[in-house]
């Protein structure tokens, strides 16, 4: 098993739990970090006590690394469901603009916003070239009377 299985950030890891393919990929991750440990083991026997005793010292620095990461992550994680109750009333309200909700109805004007979310994605410079062929072919048919919407 090569290094390349060690992808998982603390971020990632409730997700991954979640997820058949991820936990795969995460019991791998363990045992590469197994692997590791045991070549470290290996490893640090060649060296002379003083190096041995740096390589501690470090493994310290790096365990309080995580513990403080950790903290951050359980921090950011509670900052971000905080906003996320903050944003839920404006994208309801984005929503019912967009869908035409929010207004009265009247029989000769166009309600909410034609193509909000295709022109959007269109104009996304991730998923916009895939999305315009596959409108341009809708238009197509559209025009030539073989589409069904």
């Amino acid at each position: 098993m090569g290094h390349e299985a060690i992808n998982f950030g603390m971020s990632e890891l409730g997700d991954a739990l979640n997820d058949e393919l991820a936990r795969t990929n995460l019991v791998n991750a363990f045992m590469s970090l197994q692997n590791l440990a045991r070549n470290q083991a290996d490893l640090l026997e060649k060296f002379s006590p003083s190096v041995r005793k740096r390589v501690e010292i470090l493994k310290e620095i790096q365990g309080q690394y995580d513990e403080l990461e950790a903290k951050f992550m359980e921090e950011k994680a509670a900052v971000v469901a905080k906003y996320q109750k903050l944003y839920e009333p404006l994208q309801a309200k984005r929503c019912d603009i967009v869908n035409g909700e929010a207004e009265g109805k009247d029989a000769e004007e166009i309600l909410g916003v034609p193509d909000f979310w295709l022109t959007a994605l269109k104009n996304n410079p991730v998923v916009g070239e895939a999305i315009q062929p596959i409108y341009d072919l809708e238009k197509e048919h559209k025009r030539k009377g073989r589409y069904n919407a």
